[in-house]
């Protein structure tokens, strides 16, 4: 499993269509997910100064996080593998 950034230009969020977004893409995953190709909805970040969304996902390609997110009809600008490193990992490990 791989995990992808996805970046989208959503102008003027409000906190409820943030709320349906993360709701839209928890179905849509769920609904693109098999046993053999899951996709799974990680997180999301707003940034409202540049009207941006940051979503992470892991999947094992990006075809499938672009199918998941054209279910969920959320607008994509950009999809990019993303290496993650958390707060709370030791150093040299990483998802």
């Amino acid at each position: 499993m791989h995990c992808f950034l996805v970046e989208r230009n959503l102008p003027r969020m409000t906190d409820a269509s943030l709320v349906a977004l993360r709701r839209a893409l928890r179905e849509a995953t769920r609904r693109v997910s098999t046993p053999e190709a899951p996709v799974r909805y990680l997180a999301s970040m707003y940034l409202p100064s540049t009207d941006t969304c940051l979503c992470l996902f892991e999947a094992s390609s990006a075809q499938l996080v672009r199918a998941a997110n054209a279910t969920a009809q959320a607008p994509v600008r950009t999809i990019l593998e993303a290496v993650v490193m958390r707060a709370n990992e030791n150093e040299g490990e990483s998802q």
